[in-house]
This record gives C-alpha cells, sequence and structure tokens, in this order.
C-alpha cells in the first residue's frame, strides 16, 4: 500500500516540472470581415480588430504566410478577388494565426 502513494507522489513529482513548460506560441483571432484590411502584397504589415471597439492587432505576412480559402491554400491573388466578392462583410468571419514571438501573421483563413 505504502509502495503505491511513493510511486504516485514521485510521478506527480516528476510530472510538475513538463506541465509548467508549456505556453501559447501562436493565437488564432477570429475577425469580422468588415474589421480586416485585405493584404495587397506577401510582405508588409496588416490590421484588424476583433469588434468595433477593441484594439487594433497588428501583424506583419511574410512569404510564409499561408492564405486559405475553404481549408485550401490558395494564392493572395485568388484570395483576394474571392473576399472581395462578398457582399455582407459583416457576417463574415475570417481566422488570422499569429505567432506571438515573432509577430508574424502565419496563415489567413474564410470560408465562403
Amino acid at each position: 500500500m505504502h509502495i503505491r502513494k511513493i510511486l504516485i507522489a514521485t510521478l506527480l513529482l516528476i510530472s510538475l516540472p513538463v506541465a509548467a513548460e508549456f505556453r501559447t506560441v501562436k493565437l488564432a483571432y477570429e475577425v469580422p470581415l468588415n474589421e480586416f484590411n485585405v493584404p495587397v502584397t506577401r510582405n508588409g504589415i496588416i490590421s484588424f480588430r476583433q469588434c468595433p471597439g477593441c484594439a487594433t492587432v497588428e501583424g506583419r505576412l511574410t512569404p510564409d504566410t499561408r492564405f486559405l480559402l475553404n481549408g485550401n491554400a490558395v494564392e493572395l491573388k485568388e484570395f483576394r478577388k474571392h473576399v472581395f466578392t462578398v457582399r455582407n462583410r459583416a457576417a463574415e468571419t475570417i481566422v488570422v494565426t499569429q505567432h506571438l514571438e515573432t509577430e508574424t501573421i502565419t496563415s489567413i483563413s474564410i470560408n465562403l
């Protein structure tokens, strides 16, 4: 009986430092399309707000930024073409994923 208690206590002590190492590396923002400025080039800075009264968030685009349309990777030109066809921009949402350490945008995704 004591061996089980010692074993459980030892396993708990070993697992505590491992649990402390978890940290958030990427953050995904769900943004109404009318609060998002569609990027013009693959390099540069984009800005968006999660709501009309929210603070503006900025992120840097890189050549590695992925543009996803309905779950499929597309070029920026095609992404822009489809986004600009949306009539009710307030009803659609776009997901922007940002790497927190480098403040770069890793992906921009929309489902139409």
